[in-house]
This record gives C-alpha cells, structure tokens and sequence, in this order.
C-alpha cells in the first residue's frame, strides 16, 4: 500500500505541476506582427468527402489574403465516392485550387501522409497550410497564421472548436477544448507537445529540415504532433500557438462513440514513438495513464481497505479542481460558454476513456478510412 501511495504522490505532482504550466501558459500569449507576406499553400487531404469538401473550400478560398498569395491543394486519396467529381467542379471557377489524385495505396507510408507528402511536392509555397476536408476556416485565417511566422518561427499552431447541437457533440466540443486548451498553455511556455492537422502550418524550410515524413513513416498519423516533435528536435525554429480569434477553424464531430474512440485511439497511437523523440513528454504520457489507472485502482481498493478511501477522494478532488481550472479559464480564453453540467459528465467519463482509449492505441486496435 506504501509503494501506491507513494506513486500516487509522484503521478499527482507532475499533473499539478503540468497543469499549472497549462493554465500560466493560457496567459503568455505568441507575438503576431510578422507584416510580411509569404506564399502560401494551403493542403487539404479528402477521402470520401462528398458531403464536405464544398463546404470546406468555399471557406478557404474566401480570403483576405492576397489571391496571388496563396494556393489551394486538394489532394483525392482514392475516394470511391464524388468528391473527386466535385472538386473539378470548383476548380473550374477558382484558378487558386488544384486537385491531385492519389491512385495506389503505398505500401511504405500511411493515407494520409502519402496524400500531404504528393501534395507538398506539387505545391510552391514558403508556408504549407494544413486543415481537413471537414473543417470551415474564417476568412482572415491564412493572413493570421502568416502573421506569426516571424523569421524565427517554424510552425503555428491553431485552434480548431467542434460544431456542436446535442449532448454527445457538446462532450466532444468540451474534450477538445480542453485538449487545445493545454495545447496553447504548454505551447506558450516553450514547451509544445502537440498539435492538430485541422489548423496547422509549418514553414517549408522546417519540413525540409527533418528530412519530411522519412523519419515518421511507418506511423498511420503524425502529420501533426509528430512533426512538431521532429521540428522541435532537430531545428533551432520557435513553435508557437496562434490565440487569434481570425485563425480559429471549425471542424465536425463524431456521429458515433465508436468512431470518436477509434479518433483517440489513432492519437494515442503515436505515445510509443514519443520515447525517441520526446522522452519527456513520453514520461508524462505514461504518468497521465498511471494517474487514471490508480483512481479506478483505488476505488477498488477503497471496498477492502478504508486508509486508501481517504487517499482516493483526495486525488479525486484534487485533479477536479485542477481540471476545472484550465478548462474554465480555455474557456474563456477561446471565448467558448462554459457548461458545468458538460464538464462534470466529462470528468467522469474521462478516467475509463484514458484507459481504454490508450489501451487500444498503444496494442494498435484502430483503424483508419
């Protein structure tokens, strides 16, 4: 009992001390008087998006960035629906947008990092751009995350909210919130740990300088917070969170627990490689699962042992105030409305979904489109 009260303790003061780091950080704002204006390319990978795309493009093509100043990739990951049909349409009567095909599954990188890789290739701008078919982004979303990119810098990363009507997309909304929420305070502090593909640019001098996706290849994800991480070890470049309310995006939810938890479970995935690349943050990982695994451990425990009660609910407490803090105060950074009614269901429900979740992600059981 000795030996779990005390890994506890130490699991418990590195969530505090992590926590306090997210919730300084929401504070420590990035600087974005960056006046000079790059080429940008903007990348969007698809695959079976009908029913999105449209909706997607339309939001970034309508700028006010300079039309001559950006570019528009779609790149169709051998879509077996329309999406390929109705981006040819849209390309007719916007000059800016280019669609590729991607038309053999490779054998030697995953979906969607072949798709951003030809991409990439096919584009020509000092920034790449990234969002996802399912995403609306505001109109002054490329010219502010440009406007971060001070000479310094080699990745800006944004802020993406979910679309939300019933419980479930609110639980979900409440989720990431809190994930973009850490994000940016760990971010600010000098820290970054991770990213999303949904609002993500990256300068191409920095992408070069890892070597791309080489390094990252076997993964089935890691556009996102894998390079970051390779960006973050391998070059002097600045990372930086971009708090600009004109560069947040808009994304969709799940429509089912099953494919939210097949979601998490593809980001969960990438934790191992996290042992190479950020042995840190791979330590604090692993520290976060322990923590959840002992609050289920010691409620268990609490049935055959009283003294571990007390230990128990104190935990318990103890991160339900420091939750509470940084998702209220990423609320109202990101001037989101907060629901105490969400967070106490997302609360609870987080424990059994941090084990499971991982669970699944480190033993590989996920699939993607």
């Amino acid at each position: 009992m000795i030996i779990i009260a005390v890994l506890t303790g130490v699991v418990l003061i590195v969530y505090l001390v992590m926590s306090m780091l997210y919730l300084i950080g929401l504070f420590v704002p990035a600087r974005s008087n960056n006046s000079a204006q790059p080429f940008v390319s903007v990348l969007i990978a698809a695959r079976n998006e009908q029913d999105n795309i449209i909706r997607c493009l339309e939001s970034v093509v309508n700028q006010t960035y300079p039309k001559d100043l950006f570019e528009v990739i779609v790149i169709d990951d051998r879509s077996t629906d329309k999406t390929s049909q109705l981006v040819s349409e849209f390309v007719r009567h916007n000059m800016q947008v280019k669609l590729i095909h991607v038309s053999d599954k490779s054998e030697k990188i995953s979906g969607k990092k072949n798709a951003l890789s030809m991409g990439i290739k096919e584009s020509k701008g000092e920034i790449l751009l990234f969002t996802d078919a399912d995403c609306r982004v505001r109109n002054s979303w490329i010219a502010g995350i440009a406007s971060f990119f001070l000479e310094d810098v080699g990745v800006v990363i944004g802020f993406s909210e979910v679309e939300s009507k019933t419980f479930f997309e609110r639980w979900q909304e409440f989720d990431f919130l809190t994930l973009m929420s850490a994000t940016c305070g760990i971010t600010n502090m000098g820290f970054p740990l991770a990213a999303s593909g949904q609002n993500l640019a990256y300068r191409r001098k920095a992408f070069d300088a890892v070597g791309g996706f080489e390094e990252i290849i076997e993964r089935i994800s890691g556009d996102d917070t894998l390079m970051i991480q390779l960006i973050r070890k391998y070059t002097s470049y600045r990372i930086v969170f971009s708090g600009h309310a004109g560069t947040f995006n808009t994304t969709l939810p799940m429509n089912t627990l099953f494919e939210f938890i097949q979601q998490r479970a593809r980001w969960a995935s990438n934790g191992t490689i996290m042992l190479r690349l950020n042995p840190l943050f791979f330590f604090y990982l692993i520290s976060i699962y322990c923590l959840h695994f002992l609050l289920v451990a010691g409620l268990a425990l609490s049935v055959v042992y009283a003294p571990i009660m007390v230990m128990t609910a104190f935990v318990w407490i103890t991160k339900g105030i420091v939750d509470f803090a940084v998702t209220f105060y990423g609320a109202h950074i990101f001037k989101k409305k907060y629901s105490f009614a969400v967070f106490v269901a997302w609360f609870f429900l987080q424990t059994p979904l941090v084990l499971w979740v991982g669970l699944k992600g480190a033993l590989g059981y996920f699939k993607w489109k």
